[in-house]
């Protein structure tokens, strides 16, 4: 009958009972289990520790020592009390700062085995010196088992008896909602050690704890002393089985899973073991064993409350026992070999079965070493088997937070060699932060769901990946939360989701953050990155957003997608790269110094986002493709095109900045009434588009190589001073110019339909001009006066309107379609400004001057006025082909004198006709009389219709008036009347006469102006005016 008889709780019958045990190997002891004694003792009414300062020693009484009748009849127990057959040592008292603490009694049991009273042992003082609270006494001895008959003095003859268990050592309680300060050393009490047995030895009691919170109150304990766990006595040893070892106690422990919290600046250290009893030669047959070493006990057991290990705070687990030796049978007689005990597990330095906890450590928290096996001493016996070290710090529960600035580490087993986990957590959704300084000895196990491993505290910090996995076990996730900066060293294969909610995540390799299959979630974080990194991963952006900030030189390429509702920001001098097809819908910015690039030369990437961009580093597109960016863009920032590919700006942006046009086309507008360049100078040297239908002005100075385009329907007006050389496209709409310098120093091409419009007065535009198509592109001067020197070709029709006047300054056009002045003026600045084979109609109200200078058209139809005027006569406008006049007004000026006068001229190589009045202008002559066809001011090669040309009003010079006559293809002035035609000859009579004398000349009189005769009549009327005054 291996067996040993303990006292335990039963919590159905809420009391305490003997019941049977079996001491086994690798387990803590057969009396760990009587360690909750604490509840014994406050059902007892064992005295607690009250409330206050400990500051000296409170030590809770050890345990009683158990019956001892080994190794013979002649031996006596011990005079604590009598004997019995089941006798077990009395627990000992507990002691505070009022009262001392007082032995336990040693049984007195009789044959029977009903245990006697206990006589007080060693009992406790105390005096009111804080120094020196008091010290239990010592438990009484166990009764001894006896065989047929009783020995003397209690003691037993060898037979089948059981040596008693030890006592159970005492603890400290301090009442529930209490504020206790450690400043010197609480204790629990030792267990006694087991007595001996011939069958079986008794196991040693457990140990006290070191200090009991009880309840649910919101008690606060601080240690800067020590809390110390009463350690398990030892089993004793036997020829049959060998007495366990009692488990140490729990240096600290919370009942209860109220508000509790502990701050500890000092020592906390469980119990140790007890060792388990030897195994002398066995006599028994059914498995002699050498006795289990005890467990260890916690550091802290947490059922509530919080825990905070500062800086140079110690929490230690409580070494297991060592096993029993094992000795070897007489196997031949039919008694086995005996088995060594095992080892006891050590301590866990932190066991927290917990919801909602909170753990800080900044110290050291360490589990127990296990206790050695027994050593065996039997050839083809093994040893016993080590006991496990314990945990550092365990966790069986939910919601719990486990911070580690400090080091946590498993105990070694007992072999030495075997390591337990640093940390356990079996709950869910629980917590373990590392902050700076952090450190484990063990491996960091999760074995719940949505555990997640977090980095934080505000000081920077490093942690190595690659022990994900190996270290670092069964998280479902990870992040990085306040303002310090956490570099990930090293790279790891597992699928690591991580989530950066605040400071900065920093990476030189993509692994760092796991298999791509893993989500990077930014909630307010960064990520850093400081190597060149292109990832196809996830990114989420969580309501508060986050910021990507690559190291200068460097970039960091997105190509998987980024969602959420977050915004996006990147700092620092590198660049990143979004080359997938992004849906985030907060805004985007971009810090000073960075780069945010769309695109990598592919077709993908983009910015969904229509929250805005708040530009102040750079943003570069770099696609092939259409890309449209819909957000408006703000701040001090730049916008590269870079791609070969379109982008388009649909937001109405104001981004101070410069622009750059590098390869491909960056397009304002898309057909609507939204998209504007910012406010910054643009260069380019690709193709600048722009594709609005209503008006858009643009005043950047826009330089460069590369193209400009209007392709939008409405009004694109520039008037920076540009110079971009790549020339202009106007395919669609109007484009107006504010500045001579507008159109850059390329060509114009105007497409059909197109306007030119000039949006200032006296702009000299030089660049040259081509029209493409076959319908009329349209010259807009408004109420301006312009100035067009570049020249115009093409084979479309050219129409000016405005009342401005729109001036040819160059003798370079060579456009072969029509003209149509259908309003204002269209002038020459130079001989031969206009297209000479271009056929022209002047409108009503609007007129064609040639500035005075020569000037060559195709045929001319006109309905306004042709001027010919300029400051000084002697122009000719030549028309090659027919004239028309459409009571239209020619106007020339002509030195009015006699028919060798200079004259402004119209020359038609084809016919003229219709009607046109002729308004001379008289350039400084002083008349004179004209002959034959007299001042000749058209020619029409084709001759002149009757009445096409009639004078606008009167032409006089001098004493002559001239009047317009035609003859053949001429019109022109004279200031001599008609002469009257010479009479026929009279028939000649045959034989005729000697010849009569040829007739008189017939000479055409002068048309002298109506008040001629008054000036003649002047000189007589002035010499008799001249004599009467003399007279007088």
């Amino acid at each position: 009958m291996n067996r040993i008889h303990r006292v335990v709780f039963n919590q159905a019958l809420s009391s305490w009972q003997a019941v049977s045990e079996t001491a086994k190997g690798r387990t803590r002891s057969a009396s760990r289990g009587a360690q909750p004694a604490v509840l014994h003792l406050l059902r007892a009414g064992s005295v607690a520790l009250a409330m206050g300062a400990i500051a000296g020693v409170a030590l809770a009484a050890d345990g009683g020592a158990g019956g001892d009748p080994y190794p013979g009849p002649s031996a006596q127990t011990n005079t604590a009390g009598s004997g019995g057959a089941t006798g077990a040592g009395g627990g000992g008292g507990v002691s505070d700062a009022q009262f001392g603490s007082f032995g336990g009694a040693g049984g007195n049991a009789s044959l029977a085995g009903t245990g006697g009273n206990g006589q007080d042992a060693n009992g406790g003082s105390y005096t009111n010196d804080p120094a020196e609270i008091g010290i239990g006494g010592a438990g009484g001895t166990g009764g001894a088992p006896s065989g047929a008959t009783a020995g003397t003095n209690g003691g037993a003859d060898i037979g089948d008896g059981y040596g008693g268990g030890g006592g159970a050592g005492g603890s400290n309680v301090v009442a529930a909602g209490s504020t206790t300060t450690v400043n010197g050393t609480a204790a629990g009490g030792n267990g006694g050690n087991g007595g001996q047995g011939n069958w079986a030895a008794g196991g040693g009691g457990g140990g006290g704890y070191g200090l009991v919170v009880p309840g649910n109150g919101a008690s606060i304990v601080n240690v800067t002393g020590s809390i110390i766990g009463g350690a398990g006595g030892a089993g004793a040893d036997s020829t049959g089985q060998a007495g366990g070892g009692g488990g140490g106690g729990d240096a600290l422990y919370f009942t209860g899973n109220g508000s509790a919290s502990v701050t500890n600046a000092g020592a906390i250290t469980g119990g140790a073991g007890g060792n388990g009893g030897t195994l002398f030669a066995p006599v028994y047959v059914n498995g002699p064993s050498g006795g289990g070493g005890g467990g260890g006990g916690n550091g802290v057991t947490l059922l509530g409350g919080s825990l905070t290990n500062q800086a140079g705070g110690t929490i230690t687990g409580g070494a297991g026992g060592a096993g029993g030796v094992n000795a070897a049978g007489d196997p031949a007689n039919g008694f086995p070999d005996g088995i060594p005990g095992g080892g006891g597990t050590g301590g866990d330095g932190v066991n927290a079965t917990i919801t909602g906890a909170q753990i800080f450590n900044a110290g050291t928290i360490a589990g127990g070493n296990g206790g050695a096996g027994g050593a065996s001493v039997v050839t083809g016996v093994p040893d016993g088997a080590a006991g496990a070290g314990g945990v550092g710090v365990r966790i069986a529960g939910d919601g719990n937070t486990l911070v580690n600035a400090g080091a946590i580490a498993g105990g070694l087993a007992g072999d030495g060699v075997t390591r337990a986990d640093a940390v356990s957590i079996t709950g869910n959704n629980n917590t373990l932060e590392l902050n700076a300084g952090y450190g484990f000895t063990g491996n960091v196990v999760s074995a719940g769901t949505g555990n997640t491993l977090r980095l934080g505290g505000t000081t920077d910090a490093s942690f190595d990946v690659s022990g994900i996995g190996p270290i670092y076990q069964g998280f479902s996730g990870y992040s990085k939360v306040n303002t310090s900066t956490w570099t990930l060293t090293g790279t790891t294969a597992a699928i690591t989701p991580w989530t950066v909610s605040g400071g900065t995540l920093s990476i030189s390799s993509d692994a760092a953050l796991g298999d791509v299959s893993g989500v990077l979630t930014l909630d307010g974080g960064t990520l850093q990155t400081t190597l060149d990194i292109a990832t196809s991963r996830a990114v989420t952006l969580d309501p508060a957003g986050g910021t990507f900030a690559p190291a200068a030189g460097t970039t960091l390429g997105l190509s998987g997608v980024v969602s959420g509702g977050g915004s996006l920001t990147t700092s620092g001098a590198g660049t990143v790269a979004l080359t997938g097809i992004n849906t985030y819908s907060g805004s985007t910015t971009i810090g000073a110094g960075s780069t945010l690039q769309v695109g990598n030369g592919g077709a993908t990437g983009s910015i969904d986002s229509t929250s805005g961009i708040v530009n102040n580093g750079t943003l570069v597109a770099n696609r092939t493709g259409v890309l449209t960016l819909a957000a408006p863009i703000s701040g001090t920032g730049a916008l590269t095109q870079a791609g070969a590919g379109t982008t388009v700006l649909t937001g109405n942006n104001n981004y101070s900045g410069t622009t750059t046009i590098s390869a491909g086309t960056l397009q304002v507008g898309n057909g609507g009434t939204s998209g504007t360049l910012g406010t910054g100078d643009v260069t380019n040297n690709a193709a600048l588009s722009f594709n609005r239908s209503d008006s858009i002005t643009v005043a950047n100075a826009i330089g460069g190589t590369g193209t400009l385009t209007q392709a939008g329907t409405g009004t694109l007006t520039l008037t920076g001073a540009n110079t971009y050389a790549g020339g202009t496209a106007l395919r669609s709409g109007t484009l107006a110019v504010g500045s001579s310098g507008a159109l850059g120093t390329g060509g114009l091409v105007m497409d059909d339909g197109t306007t030119l419009a000039f949006a200032a007065n006296n702009l000299t535009i030089a660049n040259p001009i081509t029209m493409t198509g076959i319908v009329d592109p349209t010259f807009d001067t408004g109420a301006n006066t312009a100035t067009l020197t570049g020249g115009i070709s093409g084979a479309a029709d050219l129409t000016k309107i405005g009342t401005g006047t729109l001036i040819l300054g160059a003798a370079n056009n060579t456009y072969t379609g029509a003209t149509t002045v259908a309003q204002g003026t269209l002038q020459a600045g130079v001989a031969n400004a206009f297209a000479p084979a271009s056929p022209t109609t002047v409108a009503a109200g609007a007129t064609l001057a040639t500035g005075g200078f020569n000037q060559t058209v195709g045929s001319l139809t006109n309905a306004g006025t042709v001027s010919l005027l300029g400051t000084t006569a002697g122009s000719t406008l030549t028309v090659n082909g027919n004239y028309v006049g459409n009571n239209g007004l020619l106007r020339v000026g002509t030195v009015l004198g006699d028919s060798s006068s200079v004259t402004d001229k119209l020359v038609v190589t084809g016919s003229a006709s219709g009607t046109t009045t002729v308004q001379v202008t008289n350039l400084n002559g002083l008349g004179g009389q004209t002959t034959g066809n007299g001042i000749s001011v058209v020619s029409a090669a084709g001759g002149i219709a009757n009445g096409a040309f009639s004078l606008a009003a009167p032409v006089s010079a001098g004493a002559y008036d001239y009047q317009l006559n035609t003859a053949g293809g001429s019109a022109y002035l004279s200031s001599t009347t008609a002469p009257a035609p010479a009479p026929a000859p009279a028939p000649s009579p045959a034989p005729a006469p000697a010849p009569a004398p040829a007739p008189a000349p017939v000479v055409g009189l002068p048309t002298y102006r109506a008040d001629v005769p008054l000036y003649a009549a002047l000189p007589e009327q002035l010499r008799q005016s001249n004599l009467a005054m003399l007279g007088n």
